[in-house]
């Protein structure tokens, strides 16, 4: 039996489930080389059948429980404009990993805080989450800034863990609570229901 994909409500945002046609704007503006170069471990070129394969493996792990991926789009305007994740979920530990991510042309308007905010409330409220975990290039103050807003404390850095390009990178680990009160401080949130 499916399990009924949500979609969450924010001030300005829609998160809903990726659908197929949402595979050439995923490649596009997810496959942009400054989307990759702040991310962690992000293809880049991002190919629609990237993009395709991404998708449906995103339906596989919501199915199973390790993961949920909602595309970020305006509520004014449909249409992806970025994707933002809980993954890693461990429902013995009641934990989670935040991923999220923004189209470029996007930066600077809060969008990722509000769509982090967003699915951090979810994580806590819907999921019973207990610590939702979050990590960043060093170098990206960008995602450090939205993380902060959020509510999420930097715990450590994670030297030389990933590797982008021809260079070793820093990676920050940051971590929130459920009682940690700073992590409603992105607007409210509505769950709605969705086919996956």
């Amino acid at each position: 039996m499916l399990k009924i994909h949500p979609r969450i409500g924010s001030k300005r945002l829609l998160l809903r489930p990726y659908i197929a046609e949402d595979a050439a704007a995923l490649a596009r503006l997810g496959g942009a080389e400054a989307v990759a170069d702040t991310m962690l471990d992000w293809p880049h070129p991002f190919s629609a059948a990237n993009a395709r394969s991404t998708i449906a493996a995103q339906a596989a792990s919501y199915q199973s429980g390790r993961a949920v991926n909602f595309v970020v789009e305006r509520r004014s305007e449909p249409g992806l404009i970025g994707g933002v994740e809980l993954s890693s979920l461990d429902e013995r530990n009641r934990r989670a990993e935040l991923r999220f991510w923004i189209a470029e042309p996007e930066w600077g308007q809060g969008y990722a805080t509000e769509a982090a905010g967003a699915a951090l409330r979810f994580g806590f409220g819907e999921l019973g989450l207990h610590r939702v975990d979050a990590m960043h290039l060093v170098r990206c103050a960008r995602a450090r800034a939205v993380l902060q807003t959020v509510g999420m404390r930097e715990e450590g850095v994670l030297r030389e863990r990933v590797r982008q390009g021809d260079a070793w990178e820093d990676v920050a680990l940051c971590a929130v609570l459920s009682g940690d009160s700073a992590r409603t401080s992105a607007g409210a949130t509505a769950v709605e229901s969705a086919t996956v």
